[in-house]
């Protein structure tokens, strides 16, 4: 924390989320921990509830995430204490485990919660991530490089995933039914307005050597609905013909 921000009398802090943001003015470090949780709570709509006081252990993890410690262990384990959904779990602080070993016990926790799709929503976005680890498993140490996914699972039914750990623990097992394979891949997008320009000439030709697009749709159709998820600029679901 900055020499500026700790000598403030007030803290101002602004949370943003899809839907707006949120400012909390506050010099209570409770409602300030509060006010970055509803950050989570935002980003993961299933999590907890309106009073605060249902504050599952993925929220937690989220939400600190950038709190720092001289052993990374004591984070998780402090989190013990506040997790509202672990009383039925084996977990407990053990500091004769490693790191990683912590941080795959709370793992497997979460998946076998019910919490799988829920990882791979954060999985992938710290810059760097050291090698041994799953590339499902989110990094909670540090600053996320990219922003969680807004939208990470659509099903057609209230059912929920099917989703558990091979034998070996190390890998993430999904059911579930192949609906397409991904013939190419185009460069990430950039911020730039003229190379996104070139990005979506590139991602245009690319998707022109597909074959037709299923149930009839046509590829350039397919391909721009994609760009926009489907929504229009207020939102609103599906995206108005062109």
């Amino acid at each position: 924390m900055s020499p500026a921000w700790e000598q403030s009398p007030t803290v101002m802090r602004a949370l943003h989320s899809a839907t707006g943001g949120q400012r909390v003015q506050t010099a209570n470090p409770r409602l300030l921990f509060e006010a970055r949780l509803s950050l989570g709570r935002s980003v993961e709509p299933m999590f907890g509830d309106k009073t605060g006081q249902n504050l599952p252990l993925l929220t937690l993890l989220f939400g600190t995430r950038r709190c720092k410690a001289s052993d990374p262990r004591d984070r998780f384990f402090a989190l013990l204490s506040l997790a509202s959904d672990i009383q039925d779990s084996n977990l407990a602080a053990d500091y004769s485990k490693t790191f990683k070993e912590v941080e795959m016990e709370f793992a497997r926790h979460l998946v076998n919660d019910g919490y799988g799709l829920s990882l791979l929503n954060f999985a992938g976005l710290a810059p760097k991530r050291p090698l041994g680890y799953p590339t499902w498993l989110p990094d909670w140490t540090g600053r996320y490089s990219k922003t969680p996914h807004l939208i990470w699972e659509l099903r057609l039914d209230k059912q929920p995933a099917k989703v558990h750990l091979a034998l070996d623990g190390q890998s993430l097992l999904v059911e579930g039914c192949c609906v397409g394979i991904v013939q190419a891949m185009s460069s990430p997008a950039p911020k730039d307005i003229i190379q996104l320009t070139n990005w979506v000439g590139e991602v245009g030709t690319m998707t022109a050597k597909s074959r037709l697009y299923p149930f009839g749709a046509e590829t350039e159709e397919a391909t721009w609905r994609t760009l926009v998820a489907d929504k229009s600029a207020f939102g609103a679901r599906p995206a108005p013909e062109v």
